[in-house]
């Protein structure tokens, strides 16, 4: 199966990017993370994938779209915040032990 290559815009930066997207035939909502050729910032491409032999697009379809792309967003922001708070804290508890012993671990 080839890979999928979809035209898109750095959400950072503006500028062209074509990433190559393997895997990408799971019915539903699927997202990927990609870095920017030209400024190197990681970013997320989400694709919808679905299959139908009478499909026709709906405005209500694309608001329930819309929707669940926005909740998909905002759990990968909580998750990126948890991670942050998490890595905050373990670095802070490195500090306070490296303070506390002077820099010498036995």
């Amino acid at each position: 199966m080839d890979n999928f290559n979809p035209t898109i815009k750095c959400p950072h930066c503006g500028q062209v990017n074509r990433p190559s997207i393997s895997g990408w035939g799971r019915e539903g909502l699927n997202n990927r993370q990609h870095t920017c050729k030209h400024c190197n910032k990681d970013y997320t491409v989400v694709v919808y994938v679905e299959t139908s032999t009478d499909y026709k697009i709906s405005d209500m379809h694309i608001r329930g779209l819309k929707s669940r792309i926005e909740a998909r967003k905002e759990q990968i922001r909580e998750m990126e915040s948890g991670l942050v708070s998490e890595a905050t804290g373990l670095a802070r508890e490195y500090i306070r032990v490296e303070a506390s012993t002077g820099g010498s671990q036995n």
